[in-house]
C-alpha cells in the first residue's frame, strides 16, 4: 500500500483495497520475486525513445501529470520523436491513470475510439 500511495498515485486516498489486493495478487504469482528484483535493479527498463521514430501507426500516450517515475517533460519529449504520437495529460493523477482516474481515462479512450 505504501508504495502505491507514495510512488504511483498522486493522491493516497485513491488507493482502494481492491487496488491493493490486485497488486498483492500479482506480486505473489510464481516467480514474481524475479520480476520485482529485475525492476529494482533496472533490468526491466529500456529506452522507449529508440523505438518511437520507427512507429508507423498513430498512438496515444495517456500521462498522469504527477507521475513520480517519468515526468510530464519526458512525455512531451517522446511525442516530438514521431508526428503520429499524441500526448493526453490527466491532471492531478500519478502513474496509473486507469486506476487513479478511471472515469476520465475511460472517457478519453471512448473519445479517441469514436
Amino acid at each position: 500500500r505504501q508504495f502505491l500511495e507514495q510512488r504511483l498515485f498522486a493522491r493516497p486516498e485513491r488507493v482502494s483495497e481492491d487496488i491493493v489486493d490486485g497488486y498483492w495478487w500479482s506480486a505473489n504469482q510464481p516467480n514474481a520475486e524475479r520480476a520485482a528484483l529485475s525492476f529494482l535493479r533496472g533490468a526491466l527498463s529500456f529506452d522507449l525513445a529508440e523505438f518511437i521514430p520507427n512507429l508507423r501507426t498513430p498512438a496515444h500516450f495517456i500521462w498522469g501529470a504527477q507521475t513520480g517515475f517519468n515526468t510530464l517533460e519526458t512525455g512531451r519529449k517522446l511525442v516530438l520523436l514521431n508526428s503520429q504520437l499524441e500526448l493526453h495529460v490527466i491532471e492531478d493523477c500519478g502513474l496509473v491513470p486507469q486506476l487513479e482516474k478511471p472515469e476520465q481515462t475511460r472517457a478519453l479512450l471512448a473519445n479517441l475510439l469514436e
